[in-house]
């Protein structure tokens, strides 16, 4: 691909394609385009990589704040999660869940207490 017609990027950089999202998504794009030998420039407007996927430590514990599931349909998802050797385990939905969050905590059956997800699980 030559960069005629393209605008200069930053810093005298020139790129194929510009990537905007450093999410997993577009962190993948620009890894599909790397391997195809195509330059590319991932553009990110926060601080961090990984978009919706994020972790944040509360007191001793980390607590998954963003897109952290794997659903029996998403295969692909699963193998990139195997490829980058990122851990799973396994989401346990029977019987009560204890909620706690600002002090306070409550037992519930529900799948996403409070979401308008919430609705009441038949699992348990």
């Amino acid at each position: 691909m030559s960069n005629a017609g393209l605008d200069n990027v930053g810093d005298g950089q020139w790129a194929d394609v510009l990537v905007v999202g450093a999410g997993v998504a577009g962190l993948i794009a620009a890894r599909e385009l790397t391997k195809r030998n195509i330059s590319c420039l991932v553009l990110e407007a926060r601080d961090r990589v990984g978009g919706r996927t994020l972790s944040q430590k509360v007191g001793c514990d980390w607590v998954d704040l963003g897109g952290q599931w794997i659903g029996p349909t998403q295969d692909r998802l699963a193998a990139l999660a195997r490829e980058l050797g990122v851990a799973t385990f396994p989401q346990h939905q029977e019987g009560t869940k204890i909620v706690s969050w600002a002090e306070r905590s409550s037992p519930t059956r529900e799948i996403f207490p409070g979401s308008r997800w919430g609705h009441k699980s038949s699992l348990g």
